[in-house]
């Protein structure tokens, strides 16, 4: 055989020719020659492996960091959405994952397999999208968006992959590992986007032609008719279909149904904030003020009629973080204003008025929200590090330094503390402790 093994989970490739065999990481990119007999020790998982048969010993490097970037951006996409993470976790992630997105290999794996069966309930991006925190990491925020918009068709491709009789596959472990190379040549993906633009008479058609003529499936055996009768039993979530079969249907599937258009409903109401936010920070960039404020008006009214004042609150945050963005200070410090006045009890509403008040100039007004807040919410590491940041614009450098040391006591991965330290320790003239908290953070 030749060509190369590569696994970015294992973060090792493997370049074979013949009896012969060199192994590369990224800890030492010049091959090194290993026996054959090494190969099982060397990658953890073998499924995860992949093989690349016209590789060359001087490309396998390059297909390593590939690999890489890879699974490096699926982990920083699950950390994201894992409920265990924290809030500074998950910022640190999706600051990584916004530049791995550059790579649009990246983005292509990782919708691969978040495309491929329906997110858990309690995963945060569901949160993240109903409270618009989407414009800090744009390309991360439009990941999020793409595969939360098509839960329900993600759903429908899952359950109609599943429902495939076992006489299909010549062999039990045939779907494990069929599903396994549908998985990374992203077929789920395909169907799920077909069934989810189901307005375009012909979208699954289209998606069945290109799934049939991926030579990789060839070799399962009866894979024409596994991938045909997969896809005929993929339904089209039709609104008219589904009231006019909804009679013929028991209680156990009408409810099945029902559920499944209350989720659709829901991810749409999701979709429509998207939009309004879209389109105010589009006339916000025009200078259409009036305009603005009839949308804003509009958007945050809808919010508190549905009772979600939380939801009204952070979509003016939202909003309010834009408009400094875009250079409208004035702005910021309205939304954020009204933002505290409708949740009083968040403290991201809090941390952003001062914030706008800080870009305003007025640095003690500042100064006594961030300290108001770090008192009633001493676990939010953003205010903390707005009022070291004042303190150190006020020229109050010892206090500043007090109050980034005592952040970093309690948060030891915030980049931003770990940061602001060390360019009070250099302001203060402290240049061996400013560089030794420099090279700290470029440890961690």
């Amino acid at each position: 055989m030749t060509g190369a093994l590569v696994s970015g989970q294992d973060r090792v490739a493997v370049f074979l020719e013949g009896s012969q065999a060199w192994c590369v990481s990224p800890q030492s990119r010049s091959p090194q020659s290993v026996s054959l007999g090494l190969l099982p020790y060397l990658f953890a998982d073998m499924e995860g492996v992949g093989c690349h048969p016209d590789a060359t010993l001087d490309s396998t490097g390059a297909l390593l960091d590939k690999a890489c970037r890879e699974e490096r951006g699926l982990h920083m996409a699950l950390i994201s959405m894992d409920p265990a993470s924290s809030e500074t976790t998950r910022e640190l992630a999706e600051d990584a994952l916004e530049e791995f997105l550059e790579h649009s290999h990246v983005l292509e794996f990782i919708e691969n397999r978040l495309f491929s069966k329906v997110l858990p309930e309690d995963a945060l991006w569901h949160s993240d999208v109903v409270s618009g925190e989407l414009q800090v990491y744009p390309k991360v925020g439009l990941l999020k968006r793409s595969v939360l918009a098509a839960q329900v068709a993600i759903g429908l491709v899952r359950e109609a992959w599943e429902a495939l009789p076992e006489d299909l596959f010549a062999e039990p472990e045939d779907r494990v590992d069929f599903e396994s190379v549908l998985v990374e040549t992203g077929a789920f993906r395909v169907l799920a986007m077909a069934v989810a633009e189901a307005s375009e008479k012909h979208s699954k058609g289209n998606a069945q032609v290109s799934l049939l003529s991926e030579r990789r499936y060839s070799a399962f055996a009866n894979s024409r008719n596994i991938l045909l009768e997969w896809t005929r039993r993929i339904p089209v979530p039709q609104q008219n279909r589904a009231h006019s079969k909804c009679g013929e249907r028991d209680d156990e599937e009408r409810d099945h149904w029902r559920d499944k258009s209350v989720k659709a409903a829901s991810y749409e109401a999701f979709q429509n904030v998207i939009r309004q936010k879209e389109a105010i920070l589009e006339q916000l960039s025009r200078r259409n003020f009036q305009q603005v404020d009839t949308f804003v008006d509009d958007l945050v009214r809808h919010q508190l009629s549905t009772g979600r004042r939380d939801l009204a609150a952070k979509s003016l945050c939202d909003l309010a973080k834009s408009a400094k963005e875009l250079g409208l200070p004035a702005y910021q410090l309205a939304w954020s204003g009204q933002a505290r006045e409708i949740s009083p009890d968040d403290p991201r509403v809090h941390t952003q008025f001062a914030d706008a008040l800080l870009v305003q100039g007025e640095l003690h007004d500042a100064l006594e929200t961030y300290n108001a807040t770090v008192r009633d919410f001493p676990e939010d590491v953003v205010a903390r590090n707005g009022k070291a940041e004042v303190l150190k614009s006020l020229g109050r450098l010892p206090a500043a330094l007090e109050a980034y040391e005592s952040t970093v006591r309690d948060f030891p991965e915030n980049v931003v503390a770990r940061s602001g330290k060390a360019e009070v320790l250099k302001a203060l003239g402290r240049l061996p402790a400013a560089l030794r908290e420099l090279e700290l953070l470029l440890a961690a």
